[in-house]
């Protein structure tokens, strides 16, 4: 995951602004509500631009691919980052908006989890 462009803290606690979110190899899993089918969301690369906004629960992965890191969008202050990559990312209890979102090579299927590769995820 590369964000270009990160200030987290001005519009809500938790919640980050970023210029642009790529993700590579991405798999977004939703489970659903007790009453909603599930889903799952497979891409080689999803990018976000325009006014980007995301929060995260937990973000665990390795940045710059080296120093692991685990924490909330909440705990991070409200300086200006310019460019953050990391690897090998989990996020849990994600949410994102944007102006726009292209994703590559994109497949998107109700609940067949195994079937695009988001089981255990």
């Amino acid at each position: 995951m590369t964000v270009t462009g990160l200030l987290c803290g001005l519009d809500a606690v938790g919640v980050c602004r970023a210029g642009t979110v790529v993700v590579d190899g991405a798999r977004i899993h939703y489970s659903g509500a007790a009453d909603q089918v599930g889903s799952c969301t497979t891409a080689r690369r999803v990018t976000l631009s325009g006014r980007v906004l995301l929060r995260a629960a937990v973000l665990r992965g390795r940045v710059f691919g080296l120093l692991p890191l685990t924490l909330s969008t909440a705990a991070v202050p409200p300086v200006p980052v310019p460019y953050v990559r990391m690897r090998d990312v989990r996020a849990v209890g994600r949410w994102s908006r944007a102006e726009s979102a292209v994703a590559q090579n994109a497949g998107v299927a109700p609940a067949a989890r195994r079937a695009l590769g988001c089981w255990g995820r």
